[in-house]
């Protein structure tokens, strides 16, 4: 993907085909037949498939730890994977239910070091919140419905 022409951090999607994200989104193009899907670290084509529109919110975890990590950063079914462990994401009945932002929280600090605190209230409280826990060498990472903070290393 190419870098945000602002911080030129690169830009990941939940889906592995940048250039399908219209088509899937807008388009009802089947998942599926996105011919790119091994690039996510999905095991199967189907559990690509079935999981892609549900993790959004780790596609951007995975741009927040990129500048970090680098070439290690864990694939995105990766951080699904250990999401999972840590029920940030539940199933039940067939339904796909997550992000659970508690339990994401408590997985992003103790597997991948990163401060994470969980926001509850209206987006605005976002703008209120000081920035315990990040600069000085730390990076941290703010969640809440609908949207994130973070602050990566330089």
């Amino acid at each position: 993907m190419p870098p945000c022409a602002t911080c030129a951090v690169p830009v990941l999607t939940q889906f592995a085909s940048p250039e399908l994200v219209g088509p899937i989104v807008y388009e009802d193009f089947d998942r599926a037949a996105d011919p790119a899907w091994r690039d996510s670290g999905a095991a199967t084509l189907d559990d690509y498939a079935r999981w892609c529109g549900h993790l959004c919110g780790l596609a951007c975890f995975r741009m927040f730890l990129g500048p970090v990590l680098g070439p290690s950063t864990p694939s995105l079914f990766e951080l699904r994977d250990g999401a999972l462990k840590y029920g940030a994401y539940t199933e039940a009945g067939g339904e796909i239910r997550g992000m659970v932002y508690a339990p994401f929280a408590a997985y992003a600090r103790e597997v991948h070091g990163v401060g994470a605190t969980v926001l509850r209230g209206d987006a605005a409280a976002v703008d209120r919140v000081p920035e315990r826990g990040v600069g000085a060498g730390r990076r941290g990472l703010q969640v809440g419905c609908g949207w994130a903070r973070s602050s990566p290393r330089p």
